[in-house]
């Protein structure tokens, strides 16, 4: 069975954001039609489809950092029907090499919570593909997270980038000061 990436033209991507999003995150986990039409003027979005023969299995939909060269996968879904089958891990190889001129690609991932499988599962599916655990973390909207990130073209790829990126990707849809008492990042020294 051939399996392949669809990237979606720019034109595509919002009715398509728009139809997926809904199947596979919660409410508060989506983005609204005005945030990602601003990303689109911008030119700074990628979204693909993963097809396996002739079903689509997933979809993915990222933000890039033109300047840093790194993409941030903002989401990753595999449609119910096709999850456990090792799709998942197919579609990051698929999209890092769809990807090969960047820096790398990075995500976010709750912490994990004492007693959270979910959260655990998440943050392991991403490590046995290849993602590495960075130092950053922040608390977004009251919510804890992780960064995760897998080198392209780079091997040393900075959470001060990492972080920056994320700021500068948040501002175009929030102004600064929304942000700020929004969007911190976090000391993870446990010391």
């Amino acid at each position: 069975m051939k399996n392949k990436l669809i990237k979606l033209k720019d034109d595509e991507i919002l009715t398509h954001y728009l139809n997926y999003v809904k199947l596979d995150f919660q409410k508060n986990e989506t983005q609204s039609a005005k945030s990602i039409s601003k990303y689109i003027a911008l030119n700074i979005v990628l979204m693909y489809l993963y097809k396996v023969g002739s079903d689509i299995v997933g979809w993915a939909f990222l933000t890039v950092d033109k300047k840093r060269k790194l993409a941030y996968l903002q989401y990753l879904a595999i449609f119910k029907t096709f999850r456990n089958k090792g799709y998942g891990g197919e579609f990051l190889l698929n999209l890092k090499n769809k990807l090969k001129n960047y820096n790398g690609i990075f995500l976010d991932c709750e912490a994990v919570e004492i007693n959270n499988p979910v959260q655990e599962k998440r943050q392991q599916f991403y490590s046995n593909n290849g993602f590495i655990k960075s130092d950053l973390e922040t608390i977004c909207w009251d919510v804890h997270y992780n960064y995760f990130y897998i080198p392209i073209k780079n091997n040393n790829i900075k959470s001060d980038d990492l972080f920056d990126s994320l700021t500068e990707t948040f501002l175009i849809k929030h102004n600064k000061k929304y942000l700020e008492e929004n969007f911190k990042r976090i000391n993870n020294d446990k010391n």
